[in-house]
């Protein structure tokens, strides 16, 4: 079966050879010779050779097939034979690397090469073949000649030839390991390494180490290198991976450094310590994992580094070892450079010790709170440290949380400190979100001069969501206190925290509206103020939402807001003044007018008295009056964004019949799609017969597609045999691929 495979896989490649573009023509008889010797028809291919020969005695091909013909038959000593091969194919080879190095080749060039390389499988290819089932005594040049074969496009004649070569086991150990230092070839050197590391025997490892050392050595063949002493690890190879990381192979730096992390070696620390000013980021990654599984051993090297601030790795004049090993040597082009390896150094360093939770190293951490360019990491590592879903590599103690917390604390609280290492301190501890700053943090936020941390403090006290009666008292009152705050920062997150706490507190709620109206403050203020709302629902809120919501000069998003917490709170007497919006129908001006005109019979009076008849306190606050126009001209429609928002909110008021109308009416004449959209929604969680009547007919006449979706989505919710038709139609001819999905899983549904 192997012997048919061989043939076949050969004849394969004879016939790429017939079939090649152009460029240098290949002699017809060499095809055929090919084509032969694929199917042992060795007397053919004996012609076809010598028809070759006779015109053409000096062709490359021609006399390396005949001196193969005559191994096969026995005709010629395989010792002479295969050195002559040897010889032969590395003036083939020659050719192959000028042709391949060329600046500027041309397309006769790449013929030309596509022809030579074609020749050498050829060659190989045919002599692997004849060679198997032969015995072997190996020479240098029968293994050289063996690794060629290797190289082919063939994957069964390279296998063929890798097992010749193992067959042959230690007696060929001598040349490989000569090849593997000498051959000029790097493919060459690089296979006979790979056969002496697949061995896996401990004699080959001064080999390696003396490949390893070689600084012109190719990538390829340092890789096959630590790929073999990966095979056979242990601590006495550790020397050898030492040199590896020396390398000026990354992908070769990168192996060493993780198989010395698998040793846990210690006395390979500065080693990888050195890869941290590695200029390739992958490298200096696979180091730091590799420190990071030696684990605790690491930690002081660690925070050396940070007290030498990196020069220790780095120093200031380029060490022998530097100007060989490119990947350092780059950093002294300049002194810029030097210091950003050094800062890249320290930052590995940094983020290291945070995963190994190096307590230890958390007076330097804090410390570097106040260098511009490593502060960054010195947070991450110091809010690493706090996070207990990180397992606890290196601390010992038990209360080493405990000291971290504390340290921060203590640092935070420091005038002595600069502002930037407080501030940084304080985000830390946010970052962190331990209950045990809560405290400290409540008393920064009512007496801290930085208003940077006043600003942290109150986000930090709501992202916390203290817990117990007194906690949260104090937090609270200190965070009502805080919405007094000149800084809008303070404001804001002041206002966001007591939402995220959900502490109903009078003072807080009457402020939150108090700010909330103010016209005077910035958008982003008076929003996180109506988003506490929405959470708190206060219901001495509700005038003041009712004249945001109607308020021509507020913006659309926060009279929008104004609506969702009237929705949230859900008093049956907001409904006319919600019905009422609802029912306007129209963004374009001209519309609303017209529409307004009609339903007031022109008569502006009506339209005044209609509006105060909601019973709005228009007195409660200075900057809202009660709406006067002096003409139709000046009427302003209520925007899409507040109708879409007065749908969601009118579904809180379920089956109220003025309810139902005024959804069903949205649904079918408003003018903006969202509004239709939402009141679609709401229809499908109030349900009843109306809703489903009005649904049946969006989901057939409605252009928009969003509505129609929706519509088909409320039709699933309430169900009944008569919505049945209706999703059917649908799915098959709704051209809207969202609706055909809402009306499938509606069905399903019912």
């Amino acid at each position: 079966m192997r012997i048919k495979l061989i043939l076949l896989i050969t004849f394969a490649i004879l016939m790429a050879g017939l079939f090649a573009g152009c460029g240098e023509r290949e002699n017809k008889n060499i095809l055929q010779a090919r084509l032969a010797l694929g199917n042992k028809k060795y007397q053919n291919a004996r012609v076809s050779i010598d028809a070759v020969l006779k015109t053409n005695p000096n062709l490359y091909e021609a006399k390396l097939l005949d001196i193969i013909l005559k191994i096969e038959t026995g005709t010629v000593k395989l010792e002479e034979a295969v050195s002559k091969i040897v010889e032969e194919l590395q003036l083939i080879n020659q050719e192959i690397q000028t042709l391949e190095t060329k600046e500027d080749p041309d397309s006769d060039d790449l013929d030309l090469l596509e022809v030579r390389i074609r020749s050498r499988n050829a060659v190989t290819g045919s002599l692997v073949q004849v060679l198997n089932g032969k015995s072997l005594e190996p020479t240098k040049d029968l293994v050289v000649v063996l690794l060629e074969g290797e190289k082919c496009y063939s994957a069964i004649a390279r296998e063929l030839a890798k097992d010749l070569v193992g067959e042959m086991g230690d007696t060929a150990s001598d040349y490989l390991t000569q090849i593997a230092i000498k051959h000029p070839s790097s493919d060459i050197r690089k296979s006979a390494a790979k056969h002496l590391g697949d061995m896996k025997d401990l004699k080959f490892i001064t080999i390696f180490h003396q490949i390893l050392k070689n600084k012109n050595e190719s990538p390829e063949v340092l890789y096959e290198v630590v790929v073999a002493l990966e095979q056979m690890l242990f601590p006495g190879i550790l020397p050898i991976l030492k040199t590896a990381t020396q390398t000026n192979s990354a992908q070769v730096r990168m192996y060493a450094a993780r198989l010395i992390g698998q040793l846990k070696a210690i006395d390979a620390i500065d080693d990888l310590l050195r890869l941290f000013a590695d200029s390739n980021t992958y490298v200096r990654g696979q180091a730091q994992s590799a420190l990071i599984h030696i684990g605790v051993p690491s930690i002081e090297r660690l925070i050396e580094v940070l007290d030498k601030k990196a020069v220790n790795i780095v120093p200031d004049r380029n060490s022998g070892f530097m100007s060989a090993s490119q990947f350092i040597a780059t950093a002294y082009i300049d002194e810029d450079r030097r210091t950003s390896r050094r800062l890249d150094v320290q930052r590995t360093a940094i983020e290291a010790l945070g995963i190994l939770d190096a307590r230890q190293a958390i007076p330097q951490l804090i410390d570097l709170l106040d260098d511009d360019d490593l502060n960054g990491s010195a947070v991450s590592a110091l809010t690493a440290m706090g996070t207990l879903t990180l397992p606890r590599l290196a601390s010992g103690k038990k209360n080493s949380e405990g000291n971290l917390i504390n340290s921060l604390i203590n640092t935070m609280g420091d005038m002595g400190k600069s502002n930037q290492v407080r501030i940084r301190s304080v985000q830390i501890l946010s970052n962190i979100g331990d209950l045990r700053a809560v405290e400290v943090l409540v008393n920064a936020l009512e007496t801290d001069p930085l208003k940077e941390i006043r600003a942290i403090a109150a986000s930090a006290i709501g992202n916390m969501r203290a817990r117990g009666s007194t906690l949260e008292i104090q937090s609270v009152k200190a965070l009502t206190k805080s919405l007094s705050d000149d800084n809008d920062t303070i404001v804001i997150n002041a206002s966001k925290a007591l939402g995220q706490l959900h502490v109903r507190y009078d003072k807080a709620d009457q402020k939150l509206v108090k700010i909330a109206q103010d016209k005077g403050r910035r958008e982003t203020v008076r929003r996180e103020a109506l988003n506490a709302l929405m959470i708190l629902k206060p219901q001495h809120a509700i005038q003041p939402m009712l004249r945001i919501m109607f308020s021509d000069d507020t913006s659309p998003d926060l009279r929008r807001a104004a609506v969702k917490v009237l929705g949230e709170i859900g008093d049956d007497a907001t409904n006319p003044p919600l019905i009422w919006a609802l029912s306007t129908r129209y963004e374009n001006v001209r519309k609303f007018q017209g529409r307004v005109k009609r339903k007031y019979k022109s008569n502006l009076s009506n339209f005044t008295a209609d509006i105060k008849g909601f019973d709005i306190d228009w007195d409660g606050h200075p900057d809202y009056q009660v709406p006067s126009y002096g003409n139709w001209g000046e009427l302003k429609p209520i925007p899409g964004l507040v109708r879409s928002e007065i749908a969601v909110a009118l579904k809180r008021f379920g089956g109220d019949k003025e309810v139902v109308n005024s959804l069903v009416e949205a649904l079918e004449k408003d003018e903006r799609a969202t509004v239709r959209k939402n009141a679609a929604w709401a229809l499908g969680e109030i349900k009843g017969e109306k809703a489903r009547e009005q649904l049946i007919i969006a989901l057939k006449k409605d252009k928009q597609g969003v509505v129609r979706q929706e519509a088909a989505a409320a039709l699933g919710k309430i169900g009944g045999v008569e919505v049945v038709a209706p999703l059917l139609d649908s799915l098959m001819k709704d051209k809207y691929e969202t609706t055909r999905r809402k009306a499938t899983i509606a069905l399903r549904e019912i």
